[in-house]
């Protein structure tokens, strides 16, 4: 089989579609990276959210726990 010899403006013409095509791809990763990283953003502000919240709980509950133990130990030693 012979090989075809391209024109330089065959070659040209191969040369843009391939660089459309390149170009093309890489508009689409870069929407998918935009993506990802809003969903990273968001994440990490539920993760916030949710990790304070958790943080309050864990605080009232030991309060409440120290609270109630120093008012049974006052009732025991007649305080």
């Amino acid at each position: 089989m012979e090989k075809k010899t391209l024109t330089n403006a065959e070659m040209a013409q191969t040369n843009d579609v391939n660089h459309n095509e390149v170009i093309g791809l890489l508009m689409e990763i870069r929407q998918q990276n935009a993506d990802q990283l809003s969903r990273i953003d968001e994440l990490e502000r539920t993760a916030t959210k949710r990790g304070a919240v958790a943080g309050a709980v864990a605080g009232s509950v030991t309060g409440g726990v120290m609270a109630l133990g120093i008012e049974l130990l006052k009732a025991k030693l007649g305080m």
